[in-house]
Order: structure tokens, then C-alpha cells, then sequence
């Protein structure tokens, strides 16, 4: 008679299910335990823990996943790695208590009927089980839906200048797909003398292309800057929204046939800001843009428990757009104070639809939305949610972090560069970058997100949170508030119309949002007025020199932001002997290896315009030559003979520790 889990399994495969095992047996088993684990490695199986990398998996099949998430799971890997396991295969979860005891791991179970998954107590259960177990056969050939030959006819009617985008969840046949047309149009006589190029993260997740034909060439996401491109090319990016911003911006000025492919789910990290973002700068580049999606599930089968608890439980697959009007009643629109219901929790102590409300707010107002986000915000005691409520019905919420102060022995070492524990953004910000460790001493609250739903935005509400959360932290005796987001004129403007302090901005784009990380703050504590009030002042001074020579190239700040920050902040400009004294404390910072050079490099420019730099200094050529760099010093190195621009960096270092020994 076939075992209760042979049974199971069968029934899994009937749907073309895969198979969820929650395997719970007692710790003291070892024999039985590690022929367990010998049979699941004898099958091939993606063996994985908690703290396993994952991206380079994407794009795969397997068919055994065992995950071993006794000492913890990552929900980020979790949504990844199950979504490349191929309908009838299995997933083996290796439990233990404490992960059963995990608030966000009791939340993603509960969006399983107890007939979804197998809990299996028994070591000999699956020594019998996997003893005569055959994983299941994949089909080579392509069967392709009605959507998808709908898109491949698409795909071959593309000229030059034209962009075709993929979106479609994971399992759905992305890269199937778009191989299957790459093979035909090879086949065609026209492109005999065609180039095509095959962009991805990694090779190895780009072996389905014909990468064996002597047409077809493989990138990676670093060379596409340095290539030279012909019209009649075709280029293909997988898992497009993966790639850095530098490789993005890239292909703007491609000249033929360009098609990107991406999943749009959370675990991708950049897919919804893929989408939002970079899909209307193509539009202005490119003659024509072809949106194209695909539904229906290939990889497993229709309502498969595994894909609909991941996307219930953690808020994937949400639309792009945001909730319109209709969703929230007219009322609303004429709101009085009295009416605002405020509410600070912890997201596991919330009912679950209003947990899975706020879930979906979250995820359908950010662009950066991962499963990560819930889990931390269900297990992390420091994550509350302040929600709004209007008629009791859910109109927005703020995601805060409390942190700092930091344990008083790493204030130091994170100041110098030495550390960097996860965690703590604000106060190790404005230790190491800022060099305030006092501000690192102090209790803080970030605000991680504000969402506002779609049809009351632009009324007030988001000020009105921010409002709540403000005397909630005076109540809770926070010395500040502070919140970090990729820098727009729009997103400054409401931070500052509420009487927040711009701190910091950073010089690098972020790879999701395409914009510069900004830190706005908003002081409490007389002590933290203080250091944040001479650090926004510092920045004021600072932003005049991110838009000289090229600068304004690598920093992604423009002149109407910088003006715009300078006359909105409603701070004055610290008096010329302070900025001096911050030239050098940043450049005997930057000297001893304890800064880095994007951080120095505007107070570098302004010792030259404001003359602190004595005119007889011998190294002052130098000194010019690293300003004009456009980012990392490699024009630096290539131009004055350094092997490469680590030995620049080291010379720099050398040549400020000089200048600032004599000045």
C-alpha cells in the first residue's frame, strides 16, 4: 500500500503541483537524519540554507529544492529559489522549532490549507519516500501557448529603433519564448550576416540561447558601455531589470532591434522600478515600445499552493499602477482632522487582513518592494507601522525602524570604516559619512516608507502622518526622526514643505530608483538640533560644488536640484572658518584611508575656490586632475601612469596627508 506521502506526492503531480515537505523530525536521529540528506543530494537536489546566494539560480529549473532552515530562512531566497522548481517536483524544508516559532514563517503558513503541504515527522518516511523516488522528466520541445506565439509573431516583425518588454511573473516562459524566436529568425535568410547579442547577469543563466551559433554573442552587463553597435544588431536582455543603472543607460542610444525580458515580482528587487521608471526613458529613446506580458503559469501548474501562498503571504505580483479613485470613497476627498485614526503596531500583532492590507499598500506605492521587507517588519521588535486610518478604512501607513544608539564600542570603527554591521542606517551614516559620531549615540527613527493610497493622494494625508509619527516619537523621547529615499524634486519638495533638514546625498545612482540615496532628518532633542542643523549646513555649502567642471556627470545631481535644496532647506550657510574646519577634518579623514574620495572630492573643490590650498603646494596639479575624474579614478590612473586606480587612490591618500599636515 503506497505510504501517506506517496499519496500526496500522486496528487500533487495530478495538477502538476509541486510538492511542499515540512520535514519536523527530532533532532536526535542523526543516522536516519544524514541518510536523509545523502538520498536528497543523490537526486540532485539544490541544497540551500538561510544564508545561501540565490541570484545565480534565477533562470533555472530544478526539480528537489532542500532548504535547510533550522538556523533561520531568507524570504528573498524563498520566493526565488521555489519559483525555478518545475511542476511535480519537490520542496523539502527542514524545519526546527525555532524556525516554527518565527512570526513571518507562521504568516507564509497560514496561507496553506493543511492539505497543501506534507508534514512529515518521520526520518523514515522519506528514507522510504526518496529510496524509490524518480524526479519528474522535463519536455524539451516547445509547446508554445497562443500568448506566446502572439509574442513571437510580435518579436519578428521588430525593426531598428523599436524596443519589445517582456513582463511576466516567474514560471511563465519568458526565456522559452523569446529562444524559440531567436532560432527562427537565425533560420531566416536575412540575418545570415546578422548580429545577436545575448545579454545577462551571468552566462551560465544565458546557456537556453544558441550561444554555440556563430552569429550569436554573449555580454555581460559591463561591457555594454565599451561596445560598438550596428543597426542591423539585435539585443537581448534577460532578467533586464538585474542590471546596474550604468548598463541600463547603456542601450538608450542602441540602434536595432533591442527586446528585454524581466519578472516583476518583489524577489527580482528592481523589476517594479524597472517598470515604472526605466520603461518611460526607453519611450523617449526609441521609435516605437511594445508592451507584452505572459499569464498563464508553464513551469507548474494553475493555482499551484506554493506560487499562490508566496504571492498572498508577501504581496507579489501586485499591479504597477496604484488603486484608482473608485477604490476609496468620495468622502474622503472632504476629510476633517477628527476623522484621522491613527495607529502604531507591530505588523504581527495586526488581524490578518489588515496585515495583508498594509502589505499591499506598501508594495503597490514603492518600486523596491521585496518579501525581505515583510519578514523583517514581522520578526524585527525595532519595525513598527503607523497606519491611517478614515472610517476605518485603511488610507495610508508609515514603515518605521527604530535605531541607534549604537553599542558604544563600534561607534568608532564605524566611524572609521573599520565596521559596517547590518542594520542601523541612520547612525552609521552619520558617523562614517557625515563624521558626527555623537548622532550615533542618539536614539533614532527612520522612516523606511509613507504610502498613501492612490485616490486621496495630494490631499494632506501624507503630511498628516508624518505629523502623527512626529509627536509619537516625542512621546517615545527619540532625540530625531530621519528617512533615506532615491532623491526626485518631487519627493524633496514634501520633505521639506514639512520642515525636514536635507543631511546628505549621495553620489552614486540607486540601481532600482536611477536616483541619488538622499537622508533627510528631522531634529527633537536639542542635542541632535544641533549636529543635524551643522550637517545640513554643511551640505548647503557642499552642493555648490557637485555641479562644477564634470562633476555633475558621475555626482546625478543637477543644478535646479542643488538650487532647489539650497533655498528650500531654510538654512544658512555655516560661517567660512567652519567649512575650513570641515575641509580638513573630511580631508585628514580621506588621508588616512577612513573616508571615501566621492565624500572629500566637493570640500577638495571648494579648498581650490575658496584658496585654503597655499599656491606653492607642489602636488596641486594632482589634486585638479583627480577633481575632473568622472567617478572611480580610472581617467585618473590611465592619464598620469598609475597601474591602475587602486595606485591612485593610494597616491591621493598620500598627497592629501601631505596637504593637510601643512595646512
Amino acid at each position: 500500500m503506497p505510504s501517506p506521502l506517496r499519496n500526496f506526492y500522486n496528487h500533487q503531480c495530478d495538477h502538476n503541483s509541486r510538492t511542499l515537505i515540512l520535514w519536523n523530525a527530532p533532532a536526535d536521529n542523526e543516522p536516519s537524519t544524514e541518510l536523509v540528506v545523502e538520498l536528497l543530494r543523490e537526486h540532485g537536489a539544490l541544497e540551500i540554507t538561510g544564508r545561501s546566494d540565490f541570484r545565480m539560480q534565477l533562470g533555472k529549473e530544478h526539480a528537489l529544492l532542500y532548504a535547510d532552515y533550522r538556523n533561520g530562512w531568507n524570504a528573498d531566497q524563498w520566493a526565488a529559489l521555489t519559483g525555478t522548481v518545475v511542476g511535480g517536483g519537490i520542496i523539502v524544508v527542514r524545519a526546527s522549532p525555532q524556525l516554527l516559532k518565527t512570526p513571518s514563517f507562521c504568516h507564509f503558513l497560514r496561507f496553506f490549507k493543511p492539505t497543501d503541504y506534507f508534514n512529515c515527522q518521520q526520518d523514515q518516511s522519506l528514507i522510504d519516500f526518496f529510496g524509490g523516488w524518480k524526479p519528474p522528466q522535463s519536455n524539451p520541445a516547445f509547446n508554445p501557448t497562443q500568448s506566446q506565439q502572439d509574442i513571437i509573431h510580435s518579436l519578428l516583425s521588430l525593426q531598428s529603433n523599436q524596443v519589445l518588454i517582456l513582463n511576466a511573473a516567474r514560471g511563465r516562459g519568458k526565456t522559452a519564448t523569446l529562444n524559440a524566436w531567436l532560432r527562427q529568425t537565425l533560420a531566416l535568410p536575412q540575418h545570415t550576416h546578422s548580429r545577436f547579442f545575448v545579454c545577462a547577469p551571468s552566462k551560465q543563466q544565458a546557456v537556453v540561447y544558441p550561444l554555440e551559433h556563430s552569429n550569436v554573442y554573449f555580454l555581460s552587463p559591463d561591457q555594454l558601455e565599451q561596445h560598438e553597435w550596428l543597426i542591423y544588431d539585435t539585443l537581448i536582455f534577460d532578467e533586464a531589470a538585474t542590471l546596474p543603472v550604468r548598463a541600463q543607460n547603456a542601450i538608450l542610444t542602441f540602434p536595432g532591434i533591442l527586446v528585454l525580458a524581466t519578472t516583476t515580482e518583489g524577489y527580482e528587487y528592481a523589476g517594479r522600478g524597472f517598470r515604472i521608471r526605466f520603461e518611460a526613458e526607453l519611450a523617449k529613446h526609441f521609435g516605437q515600445v511594445t508592451l507584452a506580458t505572459l499569464q498563464q503559469p508553464i513551469r507548474w501548474g494553475v493555482n499551484d499552493p506554493v506560487e499562490h501562498a508566496n504571492k498572498e503571504a508577501f504581496a507579489l505580483y501586485s499591479p504597477v499602477s496604484d488603486p484608482t479613485s473608485e477604490y476609496v470613497p468620495q468622502e474622503f476627498k472632504y476629510h476633517r482632522q477628527g476623522a484621522f485614526q491613527f495607529s502604531c503596531n507591530q505588523a504581527h500583532s495586526l488581524i490578518l487582513q489588515e496585515r495583508l492590507e498594509v502589505f499591499q499598500l506598501l508594495s503597490d506605492a514603492h518600486y523596491q518592494t521585496r518579501p525581505s521587507d515583510f519578514q523583517l517588519l514581522l520578526d524585527d521588535t525595532s519595525q513598527v507601522l503607523m497606519t491611517l486610518h478614515i472610517s476605518n478604512v485603511l488610507v495610508g501607513v508609515a514603515w518605521l525602524a527604530a535605531e541607534g544608539p549604537l553599542i558604544a564600542d563600534l561607534i568608532e570603527p564605524i566611524t572609521k570604516g573599520i565596521r559596517r554591521p547590518p542594520g542601523n542606517l541612520l547612525p552609521q551614516s552619520y558617523a562614517y559619512y557625515s563624521k558626527q559620531p555623537e548622532l550615533a549615540s542618539m536614539r533614532h527613527i527612520r522612516v523606511v516608507r509613507i504610502a498613501i493610497k492612490e485616490g486621496v493622494r495630494s490631499l494632506g494625508l501624507g503630511s498628516a502622518l508624518l505629523y502623527a509619527i512626529t509627536q509619537w516619537a516625542i512621546e517615545q523621547k527619540f532625540d530625531a526622526l530621519g528617512t533615506s529615499f532615491g532623491l526626485t524634486q518631487k519627493l524633496a519638495h514634501f520633505w521639506s514643505h514639512n520642515n525636514w533638514l536635507p543631511i546628505r546625498i549621495g553620489h552614486k545612482p540607486d540601481p532600482a530608483s536611477r536616483y541619488p540615496s538622499a537622508i533627510f532628518a528631522y531634529p527633537i532633542s536639542k542635542r541632535a538640533q544641533h549636529a543635524l542643523r551643522l550637517l545640513a549646513q554643511f551640505l548647503i555649502s557642499e552642493l555648490q560644488f557637485r555641479t562644477v567642471g564634470k562633476l555633475h556627470y558621475w555626482q546625478s545631481i543637477d543644478t535646479d536640484m542643488a538650487v532647489f535644496l539650497r533655498h528650500q532647506s531654510g538654512v544658512e550657510q555655516a560661517p567660512k572658518e567652519r567649512l575650513r574646519q570641515r575641509w580638513r577634518e573630511l580631508g585628514q579623514a580621506f588621508a588616512h584611508g577612513e573616508l571615501n574620495f566621492l565624500d572629500y572630492k566637493p570640500w577638495l573643490a571648494a579648498a581650490f575656490a575658496w584658496h585654503w590650498i597655499p599656491h606653492d603646494f607642489v602636488q596641486s596639479e594632482l589634486l585638479r586632475a583627480a577633481l575632473d575624474d568622472p567617478g572611480d579614478l580610472t581617467e585618473l590612473a590611465e592619464r598620469h601612469g598609475f597601474s591602475g586606480k587602486k595606485a591612485a587612490l593610494k597616491q591621493l591618500r598620500e598627497v592629501c596627508l601631505q596637504l593637510h599636515q601643512a595646512v
